[in-house]
């Protein structure tokens, strides 16, 4: 019978593509998953656990102590040396950093780009009533509202 460890490692690709920062590949989980595809799943201690939080466990003899964060921004990756024990601030900040996170228009809500919310502003500031823009970009003016007080946007 097969060990936890065996179990687990049996589930790993060792050959995934070389990251060009961290110079080493990335070990793939090819098992099952969770979360639409996006993180590994392993059946441990009495449950479904991510891949790269079983990884850490395995190597560390304990599970992060904050987020296990992906050094190489691939989530199926189990490699430990891509793997850091830090904030969920620290990975949101990294995404920002790296052009991952999904603001603006990147976001699967954005009813609205960049340009056009340069232009919206400009045109509130030049005194547009925000009703009317609302109607011709085909959102509620609430969306409006929020792209030119910066509660939406605040990056542009």
């Amino acid at each position: 019978m097969k060990t936890i460890t065996e179990r687990f490692w049996a589930k790993v690709n060792k050959n995934g593509p070389i990251h060009p920062i961290l110079r080493t590949r990335c070990w793939l989980w090819v098992g099952g998953t969770q979360v639409h595809g996006r993180y590994g799943a392993f059946s441990f201690m009495g449950g479904s656990k991510r891949a790269h939080r079983v990884a850490w466990f395995l190597t560390h003899g304990e599970f992060p102590k904050k987020n296990n964060l992906h050094r190489c921004d691939n989530s199926l990756c189990v490699r430990e040396s891509h793997l850091e024990d830090d904030s969920q601030r620290k990975n949101v900040r990294d995404a920002y950093d790296r052009g991952l996170s999904r603001r603006g228009s990147k976001h699967p809500l954005a009813r609205l780009n960049t340009l056009q919310v340069k232009r919206i502003r400009e045109r509130i500031a030049a005194g547009d009533a925000k009703k009317v823009l609302a109607r011709e970009y085909g959102v509620d003016p609430k969306t409006i509202r929020s792209a030119v007080n910066g509660t939406s946007w605040r990056h542009v």
